[in-house]
Order: structure tokens, then sequence, then C-alpha cells
């Protein structure tokens, strides 16, 4: 849909928000009610299942060991067929109908961005699952932390400055490269923040060369920045391009380690980067190795007879945890007061480890990233990082 057309689903949702809520269900004393907002249908179904699985699960162990406050938790999902304008629709369906005192989701940074038009008038926190964007918790605009905006996972700077940390400490990489698409900002910001952390450490960037996501090939650039021989070359961007041009690295003879973001984690990586991928690294939010939660998988493998699809499932986890917690410290079902006590979570236990958060941004704070392997065709947990 274009931007106008949201513009203005948002502001007639909006008015229907502000007209609505007198006429709007009181919560009952039983539940203590929480939506959810997903890709449930369309191309990302995949991993808005996984997070309604998720949870689902997650919501029968808490209400089995007597629910939050004394009250039974119940979640209400709505599917967004991962659309903005269909974002804002569900947001104000769970806030004016439902009367949610928080809401899980969404996934995707765009559409954490509209929710949070949404429920900042309402007073109604939300807890995004997976989107990275600083943007979606942070007003650039207005230069502010948004107050009802939080997040589960890490942002793009965050695992910028995690892939140069790797780089130094587990390569001993003292040198490398940088290869970046200039048409997107998760690109931009992971290339620049990668660079900072990597100089910062004692290493060198000898090449940052920027293509465009329609590119495909990258030999020129690739052969321009092996002049220098780097130890290492960081491709920060999404999986198709990530295949193309490792590929094409290795065609090349290059034997540079290489290093992507989160936008790697896609399968389908696999498939169309072949036996070139082998030996290569990319930061994720944490992985089907990851120690933490080895418990959480063969539950949810016992229940659905699938494996979990991360990060998306666990990440869900986590933000029900986070709002569990903020809900016990404010011993209240008020959102206002979930959302400041949400702003003030410090080492709060989770599914994928301990969590803080920075009131200045409302994301996690120096939260640990899962460092991945491709090995023999698949993704290999290698180590745990966090970096300051």
């Amino acid at each position: 849909m274009k931007k106008t057309g949201v513009f203005w689903t948002i502001a007639l949702l909006l008015t229907l928000l502000v007209s609505g809520c007198s006429g709007a269900k009181p919560h009952t004393d039983q539940f203590l009610v929480v939506g959810h907002v997903a890709a449930l249908s369309g191309d990302l179904a995949l991993w808005g299942q996984a997070e309604k699985n998720a949870l689902s699960l997650a919501v029968e162990k808490i209400n089995a060991a007597g629910g939050v406050a004394g009250k039974q938790l119940k979640i209400i999902s709505y599917d967004t067929r991962g659309d903005a304008a269909e974002t804002a629709k569900a947001a104000q369906r769970l806030l004016v109908h439902d009367r949610v005192v928080a809401i899980l989701g969404p996934a995707q940074s765009s559409n954490a961005i509209v929710m949070s038009a949404v429920t900042e008038p309402a007073k109604t926190p939300f807890i995004a699952t997976a989107a990275t964007s600083p943007k979606a918790t942070f007003d650039p605009v207005a230069n502010t932390v948004r107050g009802y905006a939080f997040r589960a996972g890490f942002i793009d700077s965050y695992q910028g400055s995690v892939a140069a940390h790797f780089a130094g400490r587990d390569l001993k990489a003292k040198t490398a490269a940088v290869l970046y698409d200039a048409g997107s900002e998760y690109s931009t910001v992971l290339a620049a923040y990668f660079a900072k952390k990597f100089a910062k450490q004692g290493g060198k960037v000898l090449a940052k060369e920027a293509f465009r996501a329609n590119e495909t090939d990258f030999r020129p650039l690739l052969t321009k920045v092996d002049q220098d021989e780097p130890a290492v070359i960081f491709v920060p961007t999404f999986h198709k391009e990530a295949a193309l041009l490792v590929k094409q690295a290795r065609d090349l003879g290059i034997k540079a380690k290489i290093i992507g973001g989160d936008g790697w984690s896609n399968p389908e990586i696999l498939a169309l980067g072949g036996a070139a991928l082998e030996g290569t690294y990319f930061v994720a939010q944490t992985g089907m190795g990851d120690p933490a939660i080895q418990s959480f998988i063969a539950e949810y493998r016992g229940k659905f007879g699938q494996d979990p699809v991360l990060p998306n499932a666990a990440l869900a986890v986590d933000s029900l945890l986070m709002l569990v917690e903020a809900v016990k410290q404010a011993d209240s079902a008020d959102p206002v007061k979930i959302a400041r006590q949400l702003a003030a979570l410090r080492d709060t236990p989770v599914l994928t480890g301990k969590l803080s958060i920075d009131p200045l941004t409302n994301s996690p704070q120096n939260r640990s990233a899962v460092v991945q392997e491709i090995r023999g065709g698949q993704f290999v947990f290698t180590t745990k990082i966090a970096s300051d």
C-alpha cells in the first residue's frame, strides 16, 4: 500500500480509537488480556505462526503455575499479513474492542513504527519481537524515546558492533573491509557501527565500498577490496545478495573470512550460496544451538512436532516474559504503570538469557547475540557475545 494510504488509515483509526474507548468492553477480573500482532498468513507467515505457537506454549506454563498477579493470561492474536495498514487495524481492534493491557509484536520494523502511532496516544505499551530498526522505539524527529514502544531483540547498530567484536576477539583479525548496500538503512547502519567498533578495538578498516541491492556483479568491488588483503570482509546485507556476493568472492579465490548480520539468517541462503558459504559467519538474535533455549526447543518439538522458527519464536517468549515481570513489578494491570516498569527492567530473566532495558531507547542494553557459522550446509552455533 502507498504511504499516503497507510497515513489516512492510521488517521482514521486514531479517530476511532479516541471515540471508541468509552464503549469498549471492560477487562474481566479472571484474565490478563494481552494482544499479539503478527503475519499469520502470506509470505511471512512462517515466522508469525512460530510466534503464535511459542506464545501459546509459554502461556500454558505460566497459567499452570498460577498465572500473573492472580489472573490467568489470555493472548489474542490478529493477522497483519505483514502489512503496515493491517498492523494499525489490528492494534486498534486490540485496544478498543479487546481492551488489552499490552501488545506483543510486530516483528517487522516498518510495522512497529506504524504500531507506535496507534499505541502512543492510547498510552498502552507494545513490545516488538524481532524488529531491529532504532526508529521502532525512538522518534528521530522529536529526538526522544517513544514512551510506550519497547522491543525484545537487539537493534541494528548493536549487531554491527557484535560482528566487529567477534572479528577481533575470536577471529583475531587486525584488518577488515566492508561491503554494504548504500540504499538500505539496515545495511548502512550495520556497516557504520562495525567500522567504528573495529577501529576502537585496534583494528584497521582498509576499505568500505557501497553497492545497490539490484546489483548482481560484485566482482569489481571484491577485486578492489581484496588488493589490500583484509583478514575479514563484513557484508551486512540480506540473504539473496549475501549468497551471490560470497559465491563470487570464492570464485575469485578470495580467502578472507566473511561475516554477515542477521539478514543472513533466512535458511534459503544455504541453497542459494551452496558450498561457497562454508566457513562464513553471521550474527543472530539466537540459534538452534544456543544453550539457553534447548529446553524450549524440546518442548516446542513435543507440542508442535517441528522445530521452532528462530529467532521469532524465542523473541516472542522473551517479550511475554518482559511483560509478565513488568506487571508483577507494577502490581497492576494499568497499561501506563506497566510501561513505566518495562522501562525499568534490569537483569530480568527471559528465555534467551537476562535482559535490561535502556530507558533512553527502550531497547535491550548489551544483550547477548549469537554468532552462527555455516558449516556442512547448516547453521552451527559458534559463540554468544555481549558487546559494549
